[in-house]
Order: structure tokens, then sequence, then C-alpha cells
């Protein structure tokens, strides 16, 4: 299992999404945690990966 640490800049916007939609996408990261090979997509350009959260997407170092 990976570690999940949330910039400041993250924990901001999160805070400011309804707090459905927030635990939704904190949910999709920690599952990506488990299972990373299968939820995480290479961002194209850099060496950050996305992932899906319904209409959301998160950037992962």
């Amino acid at each position: 299992m990976t570690d999940v640490e949330y910039t400041e800049k993250a924990i901001g916007h999160l805070d400011r999404l309804d707090s459905q939609v927030a635990n939704r996408i904190m949910n999709k990261v920690d599952e990506a945690t488990e299972w990373t090979e299968h939820r995480l997509e290479p961002l194209t350009g850099h060496s950050y990966y996305k992932l899906r959260a319904g209409d959301y997407r998160t950037i992962i170092t």
C-alpha cells in the first residue's frame, strides 16, 4: 500500500467542494493506493499521473 500526503492546496480545494464530492475523491485516492497500476493514467507531457473521480481529476506525483 502506498502512503498518501495531501498538499495544502489540495486540502483547500477539497474544503471548497460539497462534502459528498470531496469524500468520493478521497475514496478514489484511497482505492488507488491498493491497485495503483490499474487506477492511475500517465499525464501527457509530465512525470505525473491523473486519477478520475467522477467529473474531477486529481494530479498525483
